[in-house]
């Protein structure tokens, strides 16, 4: 008899255990590869243009082959998990530093602490998978609409492919691999989805998963700087289709005013900037603070110039320390390592690396990079178009830096 009751009583602590695991389970779970054809309708349905569809599945296939608990290869030889062990680790709360890692995850191969934090977010809050592909789609268009809506809107008018390809790339993915030949592959992968899909009738779509309602709101990723309908170009030598255009626009209008071109009307993208410009510009970005005077003037840097404070404060903060001699050479020219470990320096206080561990900083940071066409190193000149445009993708960090 009492063999049985103990039986009885396991039996009932089984049903129990079994009754918790279900009411807790996930309402959508880890996902392996997506079926394309749904990735096609959801994003259709959201962004009503083939073209800009196609642009976006090139890119999803090409960075994760529309896998969305894709653990990038290194990262699953490091951390001695396979995709589904690191997604249920993630899951269950195991592995607590998913955010801040630093490896690549995802449909987008999503890397940058802030934007995991969302998708991680976002997936406690529709009661997900982090690697489920509702929660990433979910995840994917709130991006769009509320971190990069220039992104959104090129894609909601591309008219080819390809277009649509080469902006989510630049700006969304922010891979410095700009080349035409990744260009063409992506672009590709987009032809041949838009080939398959385009003009066929869409079926109507599943009930969009409404997120689950909480006491307080939950922390949102920082939105992109975008320039307001109203605000001002008036440069003649900066037209809508340059991918520093939001930038400079950006840089003219934000308060305080980062730059005010080199006349009334003339922006002058290509020319080198100067190192007197860049910490100046710097400078701004972060509020015009007020020099301690800790630091002597440099010879070459007379009270009074444009750039004088600026270049004191760069110099307390240890961002630039001048070319020796007791020079600072305001008219010397940069280059894109330079500009970037400038930006790296004031982001991140006493830091003092040179270029490489600036560019490796950068490259985690996608905004940052997600637009420049050039190389980061000591033989690249820097031209004032990409100076703005480094500045621009990396105006979220400077609240948190200072």
């Amino acid at each position: 008899m009492r063999k049985r009751l103990i039986s009885i009583a396991l039996s009932f602590l089984l049903l129990m255990s079994a009754f918790q695991f279900s009411a807790f389970a996930l309402k959508y779970e880890q996902s392996s590869k997506a079926e394309p054809e749904k990735v096609w309708n959801y994003l259709l349905e959201k962004i009503g243009n083939e073209y800009g569809v196609a642009g976006i599945m090139a890119n999803l296939t090409y960075e994760s082959g529309l896998v969305p608990n894709n653990l990038n290869n290194s990262s699953n030889k490091k951390l001695g998990y396979t995709d589904v062990e690191y997604t249920n680790a993630v899951d269950t709360g195991k592995y607590t530093r998913f955010a801040s890692d630093g490896y690549y995850y995802g449909l987008a191969q999503w890397g940058h602490k802030t934007r995991k934090q969302g998708l991680l977010d976002l997936a406690k809050k529709m009661n997900g998978s982090v690697g489920s592909i509702e929660v990433q789609l979910a995840f994917l268009i709130k991006e769009l609409e509320e971190v990069f809506p220039s992104v959104l809107k090129s894609l909601k008018s591309a008219e080819s492919v390809r277009g649509a390809s080469d902006i989510f790339l630049a700006k969304f993915e922010g891979t410095p691999n700009k080349s035409e030949e990744n260009k063409q592959k992506r672009a590709k992968i987009g032809e041949d989805y838009f080939e398959q899909f385009a003009g066929k009738p869409t079926p109507q779509p599943e009930p969009e998963p409404e997120p689950l309602p909480e006491p307080e709101p939950e922390p949102q990723p920082q939105p992109e700087p975008e320039p307001g309908t109203n605000e001002e170009n008036p440069f003649v030598d900066i037209a809508e289709d340059q991918y520093y255009y939001q930038a400079v626009v950006w840089a003219y209008n934000t308060v305080p005013r980062i730059t005010k071109g080199t006349d009334k009307t003339h922006f002058s993208p290509d020319a080198e900037v100067t190192r007197a410009q860049a910490v100046t510009f710097l400078w701004r970005a972060f509020g015009k603070p007020e020099p301690k005077g800790d630091i002597e003037p440099f010879s070459d840097v007379k009270e009074g110039a444009y750039y004088y404070k600026a270049v004191l404060w760069a110099a307390e903060q240890g961002i630039a320390s001048g070319t020796g001699g007791g020079k600072f050479t305001p008219d010397g020219k940069l280059k894109t390592a330079h500009m970037i470990t400038f930006i790296y320096r004031a982001v991140n206080e006493g830091a003092d690396g040179w270029y490489e561990e600036a560019a490796k900083w950068a490259a985690e940071e996608t905004l940052i990079l997600g637009g420049t066409p050039r190389d980061i190193d000591d033989k690249t000149p820097c031209p004032r178009c990409d100076a703005v445009t480094f500045l621009y993708g990396a105006a979220s960090l400077f609240n948190a830096a200072e």
